[in-house]
């Protein structure tokens, strides 16, 4: 399926959130993802609907499919890399924004305005969008860039 706010005659860039968007988010998690238990992020399930969708998204000429990620620790950066060779090898590393926490200065209260930092500094393409499930990242950046972020919900059959 491509989503709906895809436009044929425009360069778009869709970036895709990680957890719980293309790979499954399991509750209770958390405390090992905070805590940097070796291979959390690598061995999360692929949450394959999405997966195809970004991979149609791939082979339209114009548009670039990316990711926009965060995570706690700079370990977690190269799982999450990994994960998406295994399965996204298509996505390109000069695609993919890992936002890691603990080199950042957001706190808990702020940090809904990481991805919208990222994407400020985006250029190049006539439209970009988010894909995310967490909603106040979504609503952060829709108020700079209305119609940019959608939730995964919206690219579900």
């Amino acid at each position: 399926m491509i989503p709906k706010f895809i436009n044929d005659n425009k360069k778009q860039l869709v970036l895709f959130d990680m957890d719980g968007v293309l790979a499954e988010l399991i509750a209770g998690e958390e405390v090992d993802i905070i805590n940097g238990v070796p291979g959390v992020y690598y061995n999360k399930r692929p949450l394959k609907s999405i997966v195809n969708v970004a991979s149609k998204l791939y082979e339209m000429s114009n548009v670039t499919v990316g990711i926009l990620s965060s995570c706690n620790r700079p370990s977690q950066v190269i799982e999450k890399k990994n994960w998406l060779k295994k399965y996204l090898p298509f996505i390109e590393d000069k695609n993919i924004y890992i936002v890691v926490w603990s080199n950042e200065s957001y706190t808990k209260e702020t940090r809904c305005f990481a991805k919208l930092n990222v994407i400020k500094t985006l250029n190049g393409y006539d439209e970009v969008f988010l894909i995310e499930d967490t909603h106040i990242n979504i609503e952060t950046v829709n108020k700079v860039f209305p119609n940019c972020g959608h939730h995964v919900s919206e690219l579900m059959d």
